[in-house]
């Protein structure tokens, strides 16, 4: 796999129209962290969830709670806020391109 400096993006969806990384099952797929629940605001509270000792983001229908889709555009409703994982989920990264994996699996 390439990575995402060597990579042409263009191929790739703008990150604030796709949400393919924001697509999962597992419950604990984004961890949040104490510096993330720093910038979260009290009303995100209810975006998160403890397992096992640790905070992660919601899940909900498959995808991320923060995460609103319409009319096939999906963009997170936190995202000057989201923890740092989703921060290092760069654009054309191994967690970008196996949220397009996931994405395509499930069409």
């Amino acid at each position: 796999m390439l990575a995402a400096v060597d990579r042409d993006l263009s191929d790739l969806p703008p990150c604030v129209e796709c949400g393919a990384c924001c697509n999962f099952e597992d419950p604990r797929y984004a961890m949040v962290l104490a510096e993330d629940s720093d910038r979260l605001l009290l009303e995100d509270q209810a975006l998160t969830h403890w397992t096992g000792g640790r905070c992660f983001m919601r899940v909900v229908d498959g995808h991320c709670a923060a995460l609103n889709e319409i009319e096939g555009m999906s963009w997170c409703t936190i995202y000057e806020r989201r923890p740092q994982g989703c921060r290092d989920a760069a654009r054309g990264g191994p967690d970008c391109l196996a949220g397009l994996a996931r994405r395509a699996a499930k069409r």
